[in-house]
């Protein structure tokens, strides 16, 4: 019986082979530095994982690498622009977004990058975040993030000042339903909860409350299978009380 190959502990980033680019290559080639145009993509990633492990220096580092690889394409990525809020540098952070909007005006992933980090910032952005996702439905109206980013600022506007809640917990069966699976249970439970904290009818909050409880415990169940976020679980769970 053979034994398994480990795994490596993270992605080896090799350098370029010095092999003649192929020609669909070659049309996008304008320089040297770009003789492999997805490559910068690699340390983009890279540094995505780094973030996700807070380890800010590594995660400067392979954004480095990337943008000495396509600098404008590099600044305008959302990771990068989420890695500069993370490190507060929230003022070229917000610059990048903006840019890349005025770059690409039809571009819907544009206005949610823009709108997602008004979101994540500051509660006076929360409308903003709104606008942003709204723009991106007229272009895209089956594009599933749009309604994810609207859930969130409807849950989160509904926990600060009671209003709008009652629309997120359809946002996100919207995105459910255009992904066709429940990839954001976390969020599904959370805004559910919501709007069982705003019934006042015993008999439906009753009922509420007890679906609450069966598909958190479904939800922890399942993570006993097959891989689950622990944030989804640990979301869900703050509305048991």
């Amino acid at each position: 019986m053979s034994r398994p190959m480990p795994l490596p502990t993270q992605p080896e980033l090799k350098p370029n082979s010095g092999k003649p680019s192929t020609g669909r290559n070659r049309r996008r080639t304008g320089s040297p530095a770009r003789k492999r145009p997805r490559a910068w993509r690699a340390h983009v990633v890279l540094g995505a994982v780094h973030c996700s492990r807070f380890q800010w220096d590594e995660a400067r580092t392979a954004f480095d690498a990337a943008l000495d690889k396509a600098a404008l394409e590099t600044s305008e990525h959302f990771f990068y622009a989420a890695f500069l809020a993370a490190t507060s540098s929230m003022a070229e952070a917000e610059r990048v977004t903006r840019s890349r909007v005025k770059r690409y005006p039809g571009n819907p992933f544009a206005k949610l990058a823009k709108g997602t980090l008004s979101y994540l910032t500051r509660r006076s952005e929360f409308m903003a975040a709104e606008e942003c996702a709204f723009a991106a439905l007229r272009d895209d109206e089956e594009l599933w993030l749009s309604y994810l980013l609207l859930a969130c600022v409807r849950y989160s506007v509904g926990r600060v000042r009671g209003m709008l809640s009652s629309l997120a917990e359809p946002n996100i069966k919207d995105a459910h339903r255009l992904l066709r699976m429940e990839a954001f249970p976390g969020a599904a439970i959370l805004c559910f909860c919501l709007v069982m904290d705003e019934t006042t009818e015993y008999k439906e909050r009753h009922a509420r409350k007890t679906e609450m409880h069966q598909r958190i415990e479904s939800l922890e169940l399942q993570s006993r299978e097959s891989y689950v976020a622990p944030f989804s679980i640990g979301a869900s769970a703050s509305g048991r009380e």
